[in-house]
């Protein structure tokens, strides 16, 4: 597609930065300076060059471009300089300026002192690469000379920890320049710029990151799977190239960061999984590659947010574009060099609908942040995430007044991206009990749903794609009825809602679940196996109730509760020894993986049991931890042999 598309907010800033230099400034300096950083092919240089020929003014375009010597770069500069618009650019012909200090004097005297020009340094990262003290002298040659003419001076760079250092404290250009970052395109600028509906815009960010030089490509009009089927066949295309190179560039292949940033793809989230899954790296080399990453703004640090402090931290890839790289294309590049591109687009196929569920909540959370004020419950200043260890339960989105501790809770939102299926009575449901169980949250706190499809409930504020109105979001908002509508529906089913630890068709029933009747039941080990009691302690934790207003749920995979596999978790310990009490307490702990003896320490004599163990007074059977065997008394012909009365240690999950 011709023409420039998006980015009016970068460019009212230029142009408000412009206006500036041009009404100068109160202490005769109306120079100024712009700091502009942003990742990789995202469009900073072609930003700029629409700015100048917009703004139609003399200006000086020089890119740096990593010269082994600063004689090179020197050479460069004249060049540019001398086939600029500035009206002194004849003052570069014939010129060989030796220093960095020679050159930018040099430009000062060519730049016009009567009317306001543009000079960008691109790249500047490459400059100062090559010649460490290149910022010292621009520092110099700014305060003495550029700064005393109407001139804006532009500094890019894609190095974004380095650019963003140079405004540091104790750097030489601290405090003189104002910071800019550029963004990826939106997805209401994908939106214009493919010519797609607003739900079809979210997967073309999803897969290109809002990537200009991706976009290029894509053809105006074309869904995902066409742009995908010619896209991932063609070794050559942007889509595959661009992350490669990219990576290249700023960490080697074999090195410890990009052995990580592998394992973050892959979809690993938590330190100890990046770590199982990097090489079993050790920690202090996990720590210090994950240090880089966040340093070069490749990889995000995420915390739960609530009104406590969470040391439950998660980590994932920053850019979309990158994060399905990774996931999709990079670990499966031989196959498409070897022109199987074909296996690739199969397995795309498979798992996009699950891959998209997860990584469109990240996206979706940043559209959050960028809507409009008026939108969002009142003091809603971030929006992130919560999470617990077990992921009991696990909140999509949650605002608040500050982060990562907060205040005071301001939302509690879930989103739904499928075709079709809207946001309806389940989900929201599922959401009434989340919002009770996070931490400073209330009946009071609103409910907001971020759904593709819309809803068919009341009682929730909804977001969908789409909206002229709020083009960066890319979300539209559309008022509902209130929240108490909800809490009438949850404070009715109250009453009829069963002890979560309890179920509510016995073992020992028939289930009418149609499903049930149709597989019948899970069939009884005999003998029972070490290995049958691990699993039914995981059948009955893993599958244990979650409320619901109808009633409880499977948690697991939203089934009837009890569904088949915690059925037969509960008959396996049965047989094995566990009472009703010590089963509810393995539930109520939580921990799929706590160790239960075998053969489990009965706690009654041998001629007193039959089936199930009979509890003497004051004693119970009890569950250890791995590696550790029963206190038992040693006692006499008849005696009950009890464990000492201590409260059982349970291992932490893993």
């Amino acid at each position: 597609m011709d023409g420039f598309v998006g980015r009016i907010r970068e460019l009212a800033l230029l142009d408000a930065m412009l206006g500036k230099v041009a009404r100068g400034g109160r202490a005769g300096r109306p120079g100024r300076a712009l700091l502009m950083r942003g990742r990789r092919r995202v469009g900073k240089s072609r930003l700029v060059e629409e700015f100048v020929e917009r703004a139609g003014v003399p200006h000086l375009f020089f890119t740096a471009s990593a010269q082994p010597t600063v004689a090179a770069d020197l050479a460069l500069f004249v060049e540019a300089a001398a086939g600029s618009t500035l009206p002194g650019a004849d003052l570069f012909a014939g010129q060989r300026p030796a220093t960095w200090d020679a050159a930018l004097t040099l430009l000062s005297a060519a730049v016009p002192a009567d009317r306001p020009s543009v000079v960008v340094l691109d790249e500047l990262p490459y400059l100062i690469a090559t010649d460490p003290g290149f910022e010292g002298t621009l520092q110099k040659v700014f305060d003495r000379e550029l700064s005393r003419l109407p001139v804006l001076l532009v500094c890019v760079g894609s190095d974004l920890a380095m650019m963003e250092a140079l405004n540091d404290y104790g750097r030489p250009f601290h405090q003189r320049a104002t910071e800019m970052v550029v963004p990826p395109l939106s997805p209401a600028d994908v939106r214009d710029m493919l010519g797609l509906s607003a739900a079809d815009a979210f997967d073309a960010y999803l897969v290109s990151g809002g990537l200009p030089l991706i976009l290029d490509e894509w053809p105006a009009g074309a869904s995902l799977t066409d742009y995908l089927a010619d896209a991932v066949t063609d070794p050559t295309s942007a889509l595959l190239v661009s992350a490669e190179r990219a990576l290249a560039a700023e960490f080697p292949p074999q090195s410890q960061a990009a052995l990580v940033l592998r394992a973050i793809g892959s979809g690993e989230r938590t330190f100890s999984l990046i770590a199982r899954a990097a090489g079993d790296l050790p920690q202090a080399s996990l720590n210090r590659a994950l240090r880089l990453l966040t340093q070069k703004r490749v990889v995000e640090v995420m915390n739960p947010l609530s009104t406590r402090p969470s040391r439950e931290t998660r980590y994932s890839v920053t850019d979309p574009y990158l994060r399905f790289w990774l996931a999709f294309l990079g670990p499966h590049l031989p196959e498409i060099e070897r022109g199987r591109g074909d296996i690739t687009l199969a397995r795309i196929t498979r798992s996009w609908t699950s891959w998209r569920g997860r990584a469109v909540e990240l996206v979706v959370r940043e559209s959050l942040r960028r809507l409009p004020a008026g939108h969002l419950p009142e003091d809603t200043a971030v929006v992130g995430g919560y999470w617990t260890r077990t992921n009991d339960p696990e909140i999509d989105l949650v605002g608040a007044d500050r982060g990562p501790v907060a205040r005071r809770i301001t939302f509690v939102g879930s989103v739904k991206w499928l075709e079709s299926r809207p946001f309806d009575a389940h989900d929201l449901g599922r959401l009434v009990v989340h919002r009770s169980r996070l931490p400073g949250s209330d009946e009071h706190v609103e409910l907001v749903a971020v759904s593709r499809s819309g809803t068919v409930v009341e009682g929730v504020r909804v977001l969908s794609p789409g909206g002229p109105s709020h083009r960066v979001a890319g979300l539209n908002f559309r008022p509902v009825r209130a929240v108490p509508l909800a809490e009438d529906a949850l404070r009715r089913s109250a009453a009829t809602l069963p002890n979560c630890g309890r179920p509510a068709v016995r073992v020992g029933e028939q289930s009418t679940d149609p499903i049930d009747q149709i597989l019948g039941e899970v069939p009884m080990p005999a003998p029972l196996t070490p290995e049958d009691v691990r699993l039914a302690v995981r059948a009955v934790v893993v599958h244990a109730a979650e409320e619901w207003p109808n009633g409880p749920l499977c948690r697991n995979d939203g089934a009837s509760y009890p569904c088949r596999l915690h059925r037969w978790g509960r008959r396996v310990l049965e047989t094995h020894g566990l009472n009703e009490r010590q089963i509810e307490a393995l539930i109520r702990h939580g921990n799929p993986f706590v160790h239960v003896p075998f053969p489990f320490p009965y706690t009654s004599s041998g001629a007193a049991r039959t089936d199930r163990p009979v509890p003497t007074r004051g004693q119970t059977g009890r569950v250890v931890a791995p590696g550790m065997r029963p206190a038992i008394r040693p006692g006499g012909p008849g005696r009950p042999v009890a464990p000492p009365a201590t409260a059982p240690r349970w291992p932490r999950a893993s």
